[in-house]
């Protein structure tokens, strides 16, 4: 398992060794992974406009970015353990006065959004409940937590990861793992399907995906998790 302290040594190389894991697949374009899930919770923003986001486990900041430069009206707050990383990503989205990045989470504030993209199998598994629980409560009323993770059963993906030095010695979460440790928190899931089927843009390949969003086929997953609306007495 990673420790904090390897990922502040990739910090000034993270992009170019997660290119050369990503390296075998035909995409032209090394922006296509942080493209395709802006493009998967556009959707969940756009219902909360002007809502805070919270990038959990931001890394560099590539996700961050793009967030705060598609939703320019929305604040973007950047959180990871990493302090090399969170200076790499400020310094990335140094443009942007929507964006900010956090070490610590003592004192959030409510989020209408929050994303996790392929960080819970970097946390140890002891603790990916109570983080999952703490994120919850970060949620302002109607909020949403969006998590990728890898898909255990794509042997593609299984691939990839054996390359990538950030992924050394983890163990990959099913998406039916993810669902029962949201119900275990008290979250229901509004969404969940399986994505990344293709690694190409056009829409013809999106819509091959919306027919098979339920077969593990996809290289990831995407869960959307919300807290049950409360019970009338």
């Amino acid at each position: 398992m990673m420790s904090t302290s390897d990922f502040d040594n990739f910090s000034k190389r993270y992009e170019e060794l997660l290119d050369q894991s990503y390296g075998v697949l035909p995409t032209g374009d090394k922006t296509f992974f942080d493209l395709y899930k802006i493009d998967c919770i556009e959707t969940y923003i756009s219902n909360r406009p002007g809502c805070a986001i919270l990038d959990f486990g931001c890394g560099v900041g590539k996700l961050s970015f793009l967030l705060a430069e598609r939703f320019p009206e929305s604040k973007v707050d950047g959180y990871d353990v990493s302090i090399n990383s969170l200076q790499e990503a400020q310094r990335k989205c140094s443009n942007f006065p929507n964006a900010s990045f956090l070490d610590s989470l003592d004192r959030p504030e409510r989020y209408g959004v929050i994303v996790a993209a392929n960080v819970f199998h970097h946390i140890d598994k002891e603790k990916r409940k109570e983080i999952l629980r703490q994120l919850k409560s970060f949620l302002s009323p109607g909020g949403v937590i969006v998590i990728f993770e890898h898909n255990p059963f794509n042997p593609f993906t299984q691939y990839v990861v054996s390359r990538c030095p950030f992924d050394k010695g983890v163990e990959l979460i099913r998406r039916q793992q993810m669902t029962k440790m949201a119900g275990g928190v008290g979250l229901q899931v509004m969404a969940s399907r399986y994505v990344l089927m293709f690694p190409w843009r056009q829409r013809i390949f999106r819509w091959v995906e919306d027919l098979f969003e339920g077969v593990p086929l996809g290289a990831q997953y995407m869960t959307v998790l919300g807290e049950w609306p409360a019970t009338e007495l």
